[in-house]
């Protein structure tokens, strides 16, 4: 993070201290011309709102001297904290550099480390890319540069085994492929899968069933719906008696004898 030298920052000071009636009547010109930023100082957004602070100052010539009013207006009620006890707009400035350096050196290392171990795991391909997007702009806030292609080497190490093939042929093509290119066929991967999937479970869930079926006849009172039922024919003796005649064979069912 680029910093006021120490040298130009002493020599403002000096001029602010030793000038104060110019200083605050510049500061008054300046907090009626300078614009209204479109951001207001944030734990995660320093290096966008100073992009803006600078050149606006600078524009106005009145660099080497900053209007507290206009930097107090421009920072949330949560940083305020750590100015509230500044006594102009020289120690407004170098309280937030240098709390912002060490704050940024540690929110890069964490944002780096998340950008490198988060998986897809459950989420969509969508979601999962939105996501690593949302870090890349943290850190791109802290003043680390991603671009796209570093970017989508970070996504493609994310995915689960089921993307092998398709990250293969990415990697390949990094240099060339964009990232929207790359979400795109990502996608269109996942709905793949998950209609074959789909298909394949309803497979399985039917087969299943048929099964479950066949089993539950074959068991009902140990005996197959399908077998004939055992009835024991009778016939007439020459005397005059009946008796039965397929006892003992309940497999064979043979015609009765007039």
């Amino acid at each position: 993070m680029a910093n006021l030298s120490s040298g130009s920052l002493n020599s403002r000071s000096k001029i602010v201290n030793e000038l104060p009636n110019s200083a605050n009547a510049l500061s008054s010109v300046a907090h009626s011309s300078l614009p209204t930023l479109s951001i207001k100082l944030g734990e995660r957004n320093y290096s966008h709102w100073r992009s803006q602070v600078l050149p606006a100052l600078t524009s106005y010539a009145l660099d080497g001297f900053f209007t507290v009013s206009w930097l107090n207006s421009s920072i949330t009620e949560s940083m305020f904290r750590h100015v509230a006890k500044c006594g102009n707009a020289y120690e407004i400035w170098n309280t937030l550099e240098l709390h912002f350096q060490s704050f940024s050196k540690v929110r890069t290392l964490h944002l780096r480390n998340l950008l490198q171990s988060t998986k897809k795991e459950s989420m969509s391909v969508n979601e999962y890319i939105l996501k690593m997007k949302e870090l890349r702009d943290e850190l791109v806030a802290s003043g680390v540069q991603i671009g796209d292609e570093e970017l989508l080497l970070y996504i493609l190490d994310g995915l689960g085994p089921e993307f092998d093939a398709m990250v293969a042929n990415l990697v390949a093509n990094s240099s060339t492929a964009t990232l929207q290119e790359a979400q795109i066929l990502l996608h269109k991967h996942e709905m793949r899968t998950e209609k074959q999937n789909s298909i394949l479970s309803n497979f399985h869930g039917m087969s299943s069933a048929l099964l479950a079926t066949k089993q539950a006849s074959s068991d009902v009172g140990g005996v197959s719906q399908f077998q004939i039922p055992f009835v024991p024919q009778f016939q007439n003796t020459r005397a005059g008696g009946v008796i039965p005649h397929n006892i003992g064979s309940p497999s064979t069912i043979q015609p009765t004898t007039s």
